[in-house]
């Protein structure tokens, strides 16, 4: 695997594809920190996602 040459593949896709990088910027100013929705605290009761307790021993 010539490591070169995945690098310049690479350079060139980021390139070819510069209106990407519009989405990328738009999604990472718009996403939320995580504290709330499936895996956040939110007054989930002390549980996951799932329903299980969260801490503790195992």
């Amino acid at each position: 695997m010539n490591h070169a040459n995945v690098l310049k593949r690479a350079w060139e896709t980021l390139w070819r594809y510069r209106v990407l990088w519009i989405f990328g910027v738009i999604v990472a100013l718009t996403a939320t920190s995580g504290t709330s929705g499936y895996w956040g605290g939110g007054g989930d009761g002390g549980h996951d996602y799932f329903g299980h307790a969260q801490g503790g021993s195992r």
